[in-house]
């Protein structure tokens, strides 16, 4: 089991790559594995062993934390890094992968506070993730391409726009024109924009849905990975306390609005 406290998420995923874990891997709980995309992998929970967890704490609320889990199959020689910026242990139903990371995460980890002003736009995170699950639970269903375009369009114009100017004018203005980090972030918001203009036009496919989908889970976890690290370590504690403070959308009224609700077993 390794052992290492990290003062950051940046910290931890550089030295991890250095000693080895160099593949990028996703829950995917609905079959109940974990993916790697980069080798076209899916391991289920006795495939694999959780070698440590690491977990960067913001602010009070389990639900707003970040945890990496440092991973590796002796079978496929291959180890790598789960990145989760959300708690993966409230699901009242979980399976036997959220079982086996859960437990791990009970492993004392000294924790990285999030600051308070950024903490509300990492909650809004939460349900963009969901958004990505969504159009991907359409496009494994078969479902209809107007049918998951329309809620996609319908979400961001309630909500993922909103977030984006607010990180834009509050967050990215924080930083340098040349911060490598601010450019990442600005050119794949500019992306995500694109593919919605679009959508707009009618002229949508399944794998157009999919290619935003990984678009846009890409972007959030690179915001909570490193992007959002990042700006604590570069402003001051003042400059962070007078940052205008962020209202979160009331997320889970937007889908109160929507009857379509497409990813939802029937």
């Amino acid at each position: 089991m390794l052992t290492h406290n990290y003062n950051s998420v940046i910290a931890a995923v550089a030295d991890l790559e250095k000693r080895g874990y160099t593949h990028d891997f996703v829950l995917d709980d609905a079959n109940e594995c974990i993916v790697c995309h980069q080798k076209e992998l899916s391991l289920p929970p006795d495939k694999f062993e959780i070698d440590a967890v690491f977990r960067f704490d913001a602010q009070s609320d389990p639900d707003d934390e970040t945890i990496i889990y440092a991973v590796s199959s002796k079978e496929l020689s291959i180890k790598g890094i789960i990145i989760n910026a959300f708690s993966i242990y409230g699901d009242a139903n979980a399976n036997g992968l959220v079982e086996k990371l859960a437990v791990s995460t009970t492993k004392k980890n000294k924790p990285l506070k999030r600051h308070i002003s950024l903490v509300s736009y990492s909650q809004e995170h939460h349900f963009v993730l969901l958004l990505c699950w969504k159009i991907r639970e359409g496009i494994n269903r078969n479902i209809e391409v107007k049918r998951i375009a329309d809620y996609t369009l319908f979400f961001f114009e309630n909500d993922l726009q909103l977030h984006f100017s607010a990180e834009e004018k509050y967050l990215f203005s924080k930083l340098n024109d040349d911060d490598v980090f601010k450019q990442r972030a600005v050119k794949e918001h500019n992306e995500i924009n694109a593919m919605i203009k679009n959508f707009r036009s009618g002229n949508t496919t399944h794998e157009q849905l999919n290619t935003f989908a990984n678009l846009l889970d890409n972007h959030i976890r690179f915001e909570e990975r490193i992007l959002f690290n990042h700006i604590q370590q570069i402003l001051s504690e003042d400059e962070l306390k007078v940052m205008p403070k962020h209202e979160r959308n009331n997320n889970e009224d937007i889908d109160k609005k929507w009857t379509d609700c497409f990813w939802e077993k029937k």
